[in-house]
């Protein structure tokens, strides 16, 4: 491996442990295929089972490398579950503080005031079509 090639491999890994952070979602597609989609509506499917992806990084490279989106995609999946649950529970509380429960608004408005915001919290569907 080259020095060029080590730099390369090691950019790619930084940046999937990351995916979250910088806006990508994911959504399962199909029983090993995720969709995966960053903050500019760019989209990419990932074969988990097969590790493949058809984004061009992996097109030129996946003889040899994979790319963030075959890496990271576990751990993008883990962070959307943990921001969907925090998000919930701070409903769940806000929801049992309420006396009247016509003001659900009020309880969602607590998203915002827990530091929830559209850009951290953009997906809350992740659904797992796997078995």
């Amino acid at each position: 491996m080259t020095f060029d090639e080590a730099r390369l491999l090691a950019n790619v890994n930084a940046r999937a442990q990351t995916l979250f952070e910088h806006g990508y979602r994911a959504r399962w597609t199909g029983r090993h295929t995720l969709q995966i989609r960053n903050g500019r509506g760019g989209a990419y499917h990932v074969d988990t089972q097969a590790g493949t992806c058809d984004c061009p990084f992996f097109q030129k490279h996946g003889g040899r490398h994979s790319c963030k989106h075959a890496i990271g995609w576990r751990m993008l999946l883990k962070r959307q579950r943990a921001c969907r649950c925090l998000l919930m529970l701070v409903l769940l509380k806000a929801w049992a503080d309420l006396d009247d429960a016509s003001n659900l608004k009020e309880a969602a408005s607590l998203k915002d005031a827990a530091g929830f915001n559209d850009a951290a919290v953009p997906q809350l569907e992740v659904s797992h079509a796997q078995a």
